[in-house]
C-alpha cells in the first residue's frame, strides 16, 4: 500500500498559499535522490491539482527540512515543496534545483 501524505502551506511564499487546497494529499509514487542532494526525496501524486500562475500540476516533490524527522514519520514535518511541471518525469539524474521551490510546507502520514 502507497504512503498517503497530508500537505499544509507553511511559509515562504503567501501567493501559493490560497492555491494548496484545505484538503490537500497525495500518494508517494516513489522515494528518490537528486544528483545534488542526498534527499530523500518523494514524488507525490496529489488528490486534486494545485493550480499556481495559471498551471496545473498534479504531483509535487516534497523533502524534510529538520533533520532526523522521516516525512511519513510519526510526527508531522517541515517539508520543501517543490513543484513538478506537467509532463516531466524526475529522475536522479538531475538537479533538484530544476523544480521551483514553491513554499515549504507541513507534511504528515494520513491516516487511513
Amino acid at each position: 500500500m502507497a504512503l498517503c501524505l497530508n500537505i499544509s502551506y507553511s511559509d515562504q511564499n503567501e501567493d501559493f498559499s490560497s492555491c494548496l487546497p484545505f484538503d490537500c494529499w497525495g500518494s508517494v509514487e516513489r522515494q528518490m535522490k537528486f544528483s545534488d542532494s542526498d534527499g530523500p526525496w518523494y514524488l507525490v501524486s496529489l488528490n486534486k491539482p494545485v493550480i499556481y500562475e495559471g498551471t496545473s500540476y498534479s504531483r509535487l516533490l516534497l523533502m524534510s527540512r529538520w533533520a532526523n524527522s522521516p516525512i511519513g514519520g510519526n510526527q508531522p514535518t517541515s517539508a520543501f515543496i517543490l513543484l513538478v511541471p506537467p509532463g516531466a518525469e524526475p529522475a536522479s539524474s538531475d538537479s533538484f534545483k530544476q523544480f521551483h521551490h514553491v513554499a515549504w510546507g507541513m507534511v504528515s502520514a494520513r491516516s487511513a
